[in-house]
């Protein structure tokens, strides 16, 4: 199952390009603000003509956050096993596709951006952008979920964090303890360092892809 986003503006050109050198799409969800109520609805024939069910998702393409929760719930609501997803961020606002960026790191999706080149095919002015690795977000979830944002709390304070401290935070045992920073270890959100003053010791830091997803995580 390929679920297939795509932000719109006045322009239709840019969804249909990349719907159709995009294989093996399924399911399409076209992002618009109402003023380009016209060109979703144009976009809404083409994909019924090509037997391709979409849905229509009017958006405020100034509200970053709003952007944010319609992407989001479109997830929750098409992810599974074998669910695979991408996002086409060429048309509508930059806040559209800043949006539409941030997300797709979350939900684990590619991001294409469709060239204005006529000389070129479909499939040269598709052009795929390189994502960072998607940390699994169903595991990021109750105490894993609150260490890490306890973990995020410390560190901005400019406190170190020891394996300890977690133990006495969250009244869990060493073995518990580490289960939960293994699982944020193994997503790549965390890393164990030695202390430089007590070489028996591990100060438990955030990654940059931590330091954001703990952030995201706590809005």
């Amino acid at each position: 199952m390929h679920v297939h986003i795509a932000t719109a503006g006045q322009a239709v050109e840019p969804v249909i390009k990349a719907f159709n050198a995009i294989p093996g799409i399924d399911k399409v969800y076209i992002l618009h603000s109402k003023v380009y109520g016209e060109s979703a609805l144009e976009l809404e024939s083409f994909f019924g003509k090509a037997m391709v069910p979409v849905v229509l998702r009017p958006i405020n393409g100034f509200d970053f956050q709003n952007i944010v929760d319609n992407i989001y719930s479109i997830y929750q609501a098409e992810h599974g096993k074998g669910v695979e997803f991408s996002i086409n961020i060429t048309g509508g606002t930059n806040l559209m596709a800043a949006a539409a960026c941030s997300c797709a790191f979350f939900v684990g999706a590619k991001i294409y951006y469709v060239l204005r080149d006529p000389e070129k095919t479909a499939a040269e002015q598709l052009v795929q952008i390189p994502t960072p690795r998607t940390p699994n977000l169903e595991k990021i979830k109750g105490k894993t979920a609150a260490i890490l944002g306890f973990i995020l709390e410390k560190s901005q304070r400019g406190e170190d964090v020891r394996s300890s401290d977690i133990g006495k935070a969250f009244d869990v045992d060493k073995q518990n303890s580490s289960y939960h920073l293994g699982v944020l270890e193994g997503e790549g959100l965390i890393e164990r360092v030695t202390d430089p003053n007590d070489r028996r010791v591990k100060l438990v830091r955030l990654t940059s892809q931590g330091r954001l997803v703990a952030s995201w995580l706590s809005e």
